[in-house]
C-alpha cells in the first residue's frame, strides 16, 4: 500500500500538469499567488549510446533522448512554503471552498525550446515560453488545511517529460577508449604519464603477472559563443566483473591523483567494479570546429593483479556516465522567477547526462595490446656530444624512421637526450622511445717508444648509456629486430670513432 506522500505526489502531478497546459484551473484574472520558493527546480536531458571497441569499432545512439523538468515544493511553513505563503492562501482556506484552487509560486521561462516538443507538451508557444509553477491549496488533491501546509510532513513534486530532437548532434558525443596493457613498460612506470623519466627507464624491467586497463573518455558537444564553458565530469565508470573479487587486487591510478583519493568499489548487486567523479578538461588542441567543444579525461589505469578471469570472457562490458552541469544538449535554456517576478538561480539547475554502454571484445584487445621490448646499451670511451646523437639519428633514418631528439636538463655534469622515432608497419605504426645519458671523464694513454721511453698523456673521454623500448600492436619480434639493428649500426659508428683517436 503506498504511503500518503507517494499518493500525494501522483495526485499533485496530475493536477499541476493539467493547469500548466491550460486544460483546467481558474481564469487568469482569478489566479491566486503565494510567496513560496521551490526547494529544487531541475531540468535534465538524457542521452543513451552503445559502443563496441574492436577491430571494427562502432558507436550508435540507443533510443530517443529524453528530458525531464522536476520541481519540488516542501510544505514546511518556513524556508519554502513560507508563513507568508500560508497567509497569502489563508482567505481561500477560510472560505472553505471545495473547488480545486491552485496558487502560482513562480514561473519557468524557456528559450530555444524549438528543438524540443515542449511547445506542444506544455503549450509554451501560447504563453511566450513561460510555464507557471502552480501548487494546489484546496480540493481533493491539496495537502489539506493551513496546518498541513506548514507542518513539514509533505512535499509536492511536479514533473513534466519532453523529448529533444534526435538530429541535433552531428557526431556521437561520447567516445570511450579502453586499452589492455602489460605493466612491463619502462621499468613498470604508470602509463598515464606522457613519457617515463630517466630514473624509471634506467631500471631493469621485471615480469609482473598482471594487466593494466587504460581508460580515457572523450566528449564533443555543440557550442555557441557567449556562454560560460561548462565543466563536465565523468560521474561514474563501472565495469562488469566476472567474479566476486577482493579490492586488494584492483587499483585505479590517475595522473596527479593518488589511489587513496580515487577509490574503487565492488558492487555486489550489479557485479561491477566502479569509481566516480573524474573531471574532464577542454582539449583545444584537437578541437576541429568553432561550433563545438571537445573535452577529455586523464588516462585512468586499472591495475588488475589477478586477471585470470578475463581470459575466459568473450567481452568486457561497462557503463560510462557523464554529467554536464549548467548545459542542455538541445540548446534550450531556462530561467526561474519567483512569485514576485524576480530572477532567482539559487535552487535552479540544468544538466545533461550521457550514458554509454561499452563492449570491449577481449580476444581482439589481447591480440592488439602493445608489447614493449626493452634494450639497455652501454658504450665506453665515447664522449657525450651532439655529434653522437646525430649518429643515432642517422642510423634510425637509414632504417626508414622519422626521428627527433631533444636535450633534457641534466645534473652533476650528466647530459641527457630524449628521442622518439616512428615508422609505418602496414596498418600500424612502430614507435621507438630512446633515452641517452652521458658523462665526461678523462683517460690516460701511455705510448712506449724504442729505447725504453714511454709517454703518458691525459685525453678527454666519457661513457654513453642508451635506454630504449619499442611499441607495436600484436608483435614484439619486429621491434626487437629493429632495436638489434640500431644497436649494431651505432656500435659500428662508435668503434670507428674510438679507432680514430
Amino acid at each position: 500500500m503506498p504511503n500518503p506522500r507517494d499518493l500525494f505526489r501522483r495526485k499533485f502531478r496530475t493536477v499541476v500538469s493539467a493547469l500548466a497546459t491550460g486544460r483546467a484551473g481558474p481564469a487568469s484574472g482569478d489566479r491566486l499567488f503565494a510567496r513560496a520558493h521551490p526547494e529544487q527546480v531541475t531540468v535534465t536531458e538524457s542521452h543513451q549510446f552503445e559502443q563496441e571497441i574492436s577491430r571494427n569499432p562502432s558507436i550508435r545512439p540507443v533510443g530517443a533522448p529524453t528530458g525531464r523538468i522536476e520541481i519540488v515544493v516542501p510544505f514546511d511553513g518556513a524556508d519554502h512554503f513560507t508563513r507568508q505563503a500560508c497567509a497569502d492562501v489563508e482567505p481561500v482556506l477560510e472560505a472553505g471552498g471545495r473547488l480545486p484552487r491552485s496558487a502560482v509560486i513562480g514561473h519557468l521561462a524557456f528559450s530555444g525550446h524549438q528543438h524540443t516538443d515542449l511547445g506542444e507538451v506544455l503549450g509554451l508557444d501560447d504563453s511566450y515560453g513561460a510555464l507557471p509553477i502552480e501548487v494546489p491549496v484546496t480540493g481533493a488533491d491539496a495537502p489539506g488545511g493551513g496546518r498541513e501546509l506548514r507542518r513539514d510532513r509533505e512535499a509536492g513534486v511536479i514533473w513534466h517529460e519532453y523529448r529533444p530532437r534526435r538530429d541535433l548532434l552531428e557526431v556521437e558525443p561520447v567516445n570511450v577508449r579502453i586499452d589492455l596493457l602489460d605493466p612491463d613498460t619502462a621499468g613498470g612506470t604508470i602509463t598515464t604519464q606522457d613519457s617515463p623519466d630517466f630514473v624509471h627507464v634506467s631500471q631493469q624491467p621485471n615480469f609482473r603477472p598482471y594487466l593494466w586497463l587504460r581508460v580515457r573518455v572523450t566528449l564533443i558537444i555543440p557550442w555557441q559563443g557567449g556562454r560560460t564553458v561548462p565543466e563536465p565530469v565523468v560521474d561514474r565508470i563501472s565495469l562488469d566483473w566476472p567474479t566476486i573479487t577482493s579490492l586488494h587486487v584492483l587499483q585505479v591510478e590517475q595522473r596527479g591523483v593518488s589511489s587513496e583519493n580515487r577509490p574503487i568499489i565492488y558492487n555486489p548487486v550489479d557485479r561491477t567494479i566502479e569509481w566516480r567523479n573524474v573531471p574532464m578538461k577542454a582539449d583545444r588542441d584537437n578541437q576541429r570546429r568553432d561550433d563545438e567543444l571537445r573535452f577529455v579525461s586523464d588516462d585512468m589505469v586499472v591495475s588488475i593483479r589477478q586477471p585470470g578471469e578475463l581470459y575466459r570472457q568473450p567481452s568486457l562490458d561497462g557503463t560510462v556516465e557523464i554529467e554536464i552541469p549548467d548545459y542542455l544538449l538541445s540548446g534550450m535554456r531556462s530561467r526561474l522567477f519567483d512569485s514576485l517576478g524576480r530572477l532567482t538561480e539559487e535552487s535552479h539547475r540544468e544538466c545533461s547526462r550521457l550514458t554509454s554502454r561499452v563492449h570491449v571484445i577481449l580476444g581482439e584487445a589481447f591480440a592488439r595490446r602493445k608489447l614493449k621490448p626493452h634494450q639497455h646499451l652501454h658504450f665506453d670511451e665515447v664522449i657525450p656530444e651532439a655529434a653522437r646523437i646525430a649518429d643515432i639519428e642517422n642510423a634510425l633514418n637509414d632504417r626508414g624512421f622519422d626521428v627527433a631528439f631533444t636535450e633534457k636538463p641534466g645534473e652533476g655534469g650528466v647530459r641527457r637526450w630524449q628521442g622518439r622515432a616512428k615508422r609505418t608497419e602496414g596498418p600500424e605504426t612502430m614507435n621507438l622511445i630512446i633515452f641517452v645519458e652521458g658523462s665526461n671523464h678523462e683517460t690516460e694513454r701511455t705510448v712506449h717508444k724504442p729505447g725504453g721511453h714511454s709517454y703518458t698523456s691525459k685525453l678527454p673521454s666519457g661513457e654513453l648509456k642508451v635506454f630504449m623500448y619499442g611499441e607495436l600492436p600484436r608483435a614484439s619480434r619486429a621491434v626487437t629486430r629493429e632495436m638489434n639493428a640500431l644497436h649494431a649500426a651505432v656500435r659500428d659508428r662508435f668503434d670507428r670513432i674510438r679507432a680514430l683517436r
